[in-house]
């Protein structure tokens, strides 16, 4: 886990991804989204916290997306259909390339669920807990929480 990335709902209602990749990874950032994206979960053995994993098949990179419900509210998930990927290049800070999709309706699902089960906690209590998981992650090198991930969609 070491990409560097930031999730979060845009002004316009669009799950937000920007990307911040390296000028020394030597990337065609206009073809970085030109193939397709693998989504896969991980969670917890509870079942209540979740990181998705997005690998981009043209390239071969792999990035954490990480998911704290309580950064957002619930009713934003319901109305959030729209994906935006940016990709930044992360020495000049310029926009390199971006894209727009639907959020699979598989990804929503598994998002939904777990939004709906945060909302049983504490928010605070919710996020301290959601980033110990995260940090326990950190052990892990990302091609094994890929293997050890589910399998959610294709697109």
């Amino acid at each position: 886990m070491k990409n560097k990335h930031f999730s979060a709902f845009n002004n316009y209602g669009h799950f937000q991804m920007s990307l911040y990749i390296p000028e020394r990874l030597r990337i065609d950032y206009k073809s970085f989204l030109k193939g397709r994206l693998e989504f896969r979960v991980l969670k917890d053995p509870k079942s209540k916290f979740l990181i998705t994993l997005v690998h981009f098949l043209e390239n071969g990179l792999i990035y954490e997306l990480p998911f704290d419900p309580q950064l957002n509210d619930y009713s934003d998930s319901l109305t959030a259909e729209d994906l935006s990927i940016i990709i930044f290049n992360s020495t000049k800070m310029d926009i390199m390339d971006e894209k727009e999709l639907k959020i699979p309706p598989e990804l929503l699902e598994s998002w939904n669920l777990i939004w709906e089960k945060s909302n049983e906690f504490e928010s605070i209590e919710y996020s301290r807990e959601y980033l110990e998981w995260l940090n326990t992650l950190y052990s892990y090198d990302i091609d094994t929480l890929f293997e050890k991930s589910e399998f959610v969609c294709l697109i």
